[in-house]
């Protein structure tokens, strides 16, 4: 649309100009189209072989690992595509597998949905002080989630940080919900039982609630 606005009101003599001039640069313009036309092509076959990829069962992708090295090297550096493996290898339980793609993620897309993945990694790993630094970073991001203060307090926890953990505790309990759901519900549950009976818990166990 562009191209087609500056041509319309282009003035008469650089019409004159292209005209005398079409032959080079007909000459000099196809190349350079039939270089985007390929990075195109090539591009929307290597989204339709990660879509396949996708679909496949676990079973499947185990038997397709040149599929998967051919998809790692095409989307090495797409974010989209490093918090997807994430994803897949935080269920898997390999959750520095999982921090190495989200580290790659987090140059392009350092969103709330990236920064929380982390904290649950870095939980699993037990790199309690970087949760909570990262936790609150998250809390600041997106101050209407229950979720940042949740693993803020799990972090404070497992550091027997009990003034810290019971201030956020309390703060979950107080805060407003707008939109109930089961996961909510599970942490104000949590977080009033710990809160007025100082019960004890296991991290591990109660990170992947969602």
């Amino acid at each position: 649309m562009l191209v087609l606005n500056f041509l319309w009101i282009m003035p008469q003599n650089y019409w004159d100009l292209l005209n005398n001039y079409s032959r080079h640069i007909a000459i000099c313009t196809l190349p350079i189209a039939f270089c985007v036309a390929s990075y195109a092509a090539k591009r929307g076959i290597d989204e339709w072989k990660w879509r396949n990829y996708d679909d496949m069962s676990s079973i499947d992708r185990e038997t397709n690992k040149s599929l998967k090295a051919e998809l790692d090297a095409s989307f090495s550096y797409n974010p989209y595509y490093n918090y997807s493996e994430a994803l897949a290898k935080y269920e898997a339980r390999d959750y520095n597998g999982a921090l190495h793609n989200i580290t790659v993620c987090e140059k392009y897309m350092a969103d709330y949905d990236v920064q929380l993945l982390k904290v649950q990694c870095l939980l699993h790993l037990g790199k309690y002080k970087d949760t909570e630094l990262l936790a609150e970073h998250t809390h600041y991001m997106c101050p209407n989630r229950f979720y940042p203060l949740y693993y803020l307090a799990l972090g404070y926890y497992a550091e027997n940080k009990k003034k810290e953990m019971q201030q956020i505790w309390k703060e979950i309990m107080e805060k407003e919900t707008k939109v109930n759901s089961w996961d909510i519900m599970v942490i104000k549950y949590m977080a009033e039982k710990i809160y007025k009976e100082g019960r004890d818990c296991c991290i591990d166990s109660f990170i992947d609630i969602r």
